[in-house]
């Protein structure tokens, strides 16, 4: 029972950490974006 209960709790901390991972790529994949979207304006500038 308590190694159940060890590893499920692991397991909850290791999902934790891949959200985690997640929302930060999605953050990155944003700024990506927003990188992108500046660039195409200052080409349409030039």
């Amino acid at each position: 029972m308590t190694h159940e209960l060890f590893y499920l709790s692991r397991d909850r901390i290791l999902m934790t950490h891949e959200l985690f991972y997640l929302s930060r790529d999605r953050i990155l994949m944003t700024h990506e974006v927003f990188y992108l979207s500046r660039d195409r304006i200052l080409m349409t500038h030039e």
